[in-house]
């Protein structure tokens, strides 16, 4: 009704019956806009996380552990290979990235930008995790006769893992773990989180995650510390209230 009555008003004014349109001074209020629900883990629960993910097997834990502490994207984990791996400079080499193509085939290509094409340095305790991954990955191979490849990650058929089996173990250890379940793409964004609340620079923080620009880690900086500024508020109010 409303609508009507505005078309109609507008054409009156277009052809001179009235003088003024009432509705062109209605100024309409803005829906209030919708928190999104944070896709990142805090530092205890990415431990919870990840002690579920220990007790489903070494590969998930790897995966996910090296998903945290990188940074990296998902399709860029798929298509990591042992080769990128370097354990005397304790870090992974970020060259590719896999992609589905227009028909739906999963195809290896290079990163999504320039400055994707990484070295990502790694902490002691994640390359010590990798090492024994690949040490039970080199068992496996001698005891199945696969995955006959370089991949550090690979389905039990041997080729690259799809981004519904992956999904599908996150949710399974979150709900396991009694934790809300964040996307794949959440443990980039909370090792983002964790970086700054650890105090890396937001130069620093551009570099490992692969930026192509630094307002895309502002973006991420400006979420995370308006969460804290939360997080602060109430840790006040409960130091008054004890």
């Amino acid at each position: 009704m409303i609508v009507w009555t505005s078309k109609v008003l507008k054409y009156a004014f277009k052809v001179g019956l009235i003088d003024s349109n009432p509705f062109d001074r209605v100024i309409v209020p803005k829906k209030p806009a919708k928190r999104k629900k944070d896709n990142f883990y805090t530092k205890d629960e990415l431990e919870t996380f990840l002690n579920g993910a220990r007790d489903v097997g070494m590969m998930k834990y790897t995966l996910f552990r090296l998903l945290a502490f990188s940074g990296m994207r998902i399709g860029e984990l798929i298509a990591l290979e042992w080769s990128d791996v370097d354990f005397a400079s304790q870090s992974v080499s970020i060259n590719k990235t896999l992609t589905l193509d227009k028909y739906g085939q999963a195809t290896v290509g290079s990163p999504k930008t320039t400055n994707s094409n990484r070295a990502v340095l790694l902490d002691d305790v994640t390359m010590t995790i990798l090492r024994q991954w690949r040490a039970e990955h080199a068992r496996r191979i001698i005891y199945f006769g696969k995955p006959r490849n370089n991949l550090v990650f690979a389905s039990e058929h041997g080729g690259h893992l799809s981004n519904g089996t992956i999904k599908g173990w996150n949710k399974k250890i979150a709900e396991n773990k009694g934790l809300r379940a964040i996307s794949l793409h959440g443990f980039r964004h909370t090792h983002a989180s964790l970086c700054f609340e650890a105090g890396l620079t937001m130069q620093d923080v551009k570099e490992r995650l692969g930026h192509s620009s630094i307002s895309t880690t502002v973006d991420i900086y400006t979420h995370v510390t308006n969460d804290r500024k939360e997080e602060s508020v109430q840790q006040l109010a409960k130091f008054m209230r004890a």
